[in-house]
């Protein structure tokens, strides 16, 4: 449960900043933002084995940031229990600018060109204008994407299975991961359906209250209309 947290925290209050200020300067289409755009998305094109295979080899010990000066344990960042967690949350964190880019991105783009330009010319900043114009102006798409990981916020999990299978002896496992364990583990330690039906439905319950508030709470920001 501790580990989804961390996961579902990460989510809402790291990855959405970045991702609105890389959408937001691929939308001022500075010089070279099609190729910055490309290299933002290359993580989503390629295969998740092969990302992941690069990411084992940057934190493994005598890899990159070793050889960079960073004391790096002879069981690599993912293979010691004290850090295998907080790396594969960084490993999320390195492959987040691409998530919800053609949404957000989508939603900028409808945004009037002229409300933009008269900001301008009264002055406005760059992040005087993401703050309190285009966030404004996207914030239907936003708060529904916000509203959807809240739905998911017990679900929120990392790339477990390619970088650290072996969860229980590096305390890296989440609910959704333990549910997996449970339903497609070898021998006895799988295929207990009726503990994770039970479980579902405790969670549920859980879940439900949690998200009717959240619902409740991004209502009260008023909606721009356009």
């Amino acid at each position: 449960f501790r580990n989804t947290m961390k996961y579902f925290i990460v989510d809402l209050f790291v990855k959405y900043p970045i991702q609105l200020v890389v959408c937001y300067f691929l939308y001022k289409q500075i010089k070279g933002y099609k190729v910055y755009r490309f290299i933002f998305y290359l993580p989503a094109i390629l295969p998740g084995v092969a990302v992941s295979s690069v990411f084992k080899e940057i934190v493994a010990y005598n890899g990159v940031l070793d050889t960079l000066g960073f004391n790096i344990p002879e069981q690599g960042l993912l293979g010691h229990y004290s850090t295998a967690t907080n790396t594969i949350i960084a490993y999320c964190i390195w492959l987040c600018a691409y998530g919800n880019m053609l949404l957000i991105c989508g939603a900028m783009n409808r945004i009037p060109i002229d409300v933009l330009e008269a900001a301008r010319l009264d002055g406005i900043t760059p992040m005087k204008e993401l703050i309190h114009l285009i966030i404004p102006l996207i914030w239907p798409t936003l708060s529904t994407l916000i509203l959807m990981t809240c739905c998911g916020f017990l679900g929120s999990s990392g790339s477990i299975l390619l970088l650290a299978p072996d969860s229980a002896s590096l305390g890296t496992t989440t609910i959704s991961y333990w549910i997996f364990s449970k339903v497609y583990a070898s021998g006895t330690q799988g295929g207990q359906y009726n503990l994770v039906s039970a479980a579902g439905l405790l969670l549920t319950a859980i879940a439900f209250p949690v998200v009717l508030l959240a619902r409740k709470l991004l209502e009260m920001v008023p909606t721009v209309e356009y």
